[in-house]
């Protein structure tokens, strides 16, 4: 039997971008924490290292990554692994429906921002010049994809959701 395509219906090198949250476990130590517990399934690094998300790839890809502040190092390590190179990074400054700065994860700190990774494959084409930083999602959803149309940001603004 033949084996069977790893992200199956997805075409292999095909694609110019990709933007993935991997299912990264995030351990807790308070009962706080763990009594939430993950709100989706969650792999071990190890595993999520091994996928073979390159394949995705088009010769020149770049890969937008989330991840939180205490998995930084880590994520920038998977992404190395899977074949890409660290470019840059940017954050999410989660908010509550009324406006205030939500509270996420974190082991020191308690994270008000998630963090993206930029990594790079081949020689992805994208603006020569960096673009202004910040964009404001709180008006509506067309704002949020009207801005990216423009320039990654490197601080998006915008309300938590559910996952």
């Amino acid at each position: 039997m033949a084996r069977k395509w790893f992200f199956d219906p997805l075409i292999p090198h095909a694609y110019d971008v990709i933007n993935i949250d991997p299912p990264t476990h995030f351990k807790t130590f308070s009962a706080f924490e763990s009594a939430k517990g993950a709100q989706y399934p969650t792999m071990d690094d190890s595993w999520v290292r091994a996928l073979p998300v390159i394949d995705l790839a088009s010769s020149d890809c770049l890969l937008w990554m989330w991840t939180t502040m205490p998995k930084l190092t880590v994520s920038i390590d998977i992404l190395r692994a899977w074949g890409f190179r660290f470019v840059t990074a940017g954050c999410w400054h989660k908010k509550t429906p009324g406006g205030a700065t939500a509270k996420g994860t974190g082991f020191v700190l308690q994270s008000s921002a998630e963090v993206y990774l930029i990594g790079a494959a081949g020689h992805p084409k994208y603006r020569a010049r960096p673009q202004p930083g910040l964009i404001d999602t709180s008006d509506t959803d067309a704002l949020f994809y009207e801005a990216l149309a423009g320039a990654a940001p490197e601080v998006i603004e915008a309300e938590r959701r559910e996952h």
